[in-house]
């Protein structure tokens, strides 16, 4: 066979384009997870979350206990029933939507200012 008319067959168990396109999404998914991980912000930012949460759910509320004041006319002795540790799933709970929201936009901000520092967004979005 000449050069001009072989036709090259891929080899066996070698996927097409059209499959190593659509097989490839979890490979993606799981680098840009494994990506993720590996960012020390990613990290930082999870830890203040449950550090904010505990602050304003209970050291907070103790320490107006402690100088004796009152939240909306209650005694004070309600403010300190409400840091105690049969209330502490429901003040975590309560304030989880309230500090998460922030910080994982604070979180999505920085990985998508990375990516257009880095120039991926260029090269992601150019075939388009």
């Amino acid at each position: 066979m000449s050069a001009a008319t072989e036709t090259r067959t891929p080899e066996r168990g070698a996927p097409s384009a059209r499959t190593r396109t659509a097989g490839s999404l979890g490979a993606i998914v799981s680098a840009e997870l494994l990506k993720l991980l590996r960012r020390p912000a990613t990290w930082v930012l999870l830890g203040l979350w449950p550090a904010l949460q505990l602050v304003f759910s209970s050291l907070i509320p103790y320490v107006s206990y402690r100088r004796g004041s009152s939240y909306e006319g209650s005694p004070p002795e309600a403010l300190l029933a409400s840091t105690l540790p049969d209330r502490l799933v429901e003040n975590t709970l309560s304030g989880l939507p309230l500090f998460g929201g922030a910080l994982l936009l604070t979180l999505g901000a920085l990985l998508a200012g990375s990516e257009y520092g880095w120039g991926t967004l260029k090269t992601l979005l150019a075939p388009l």
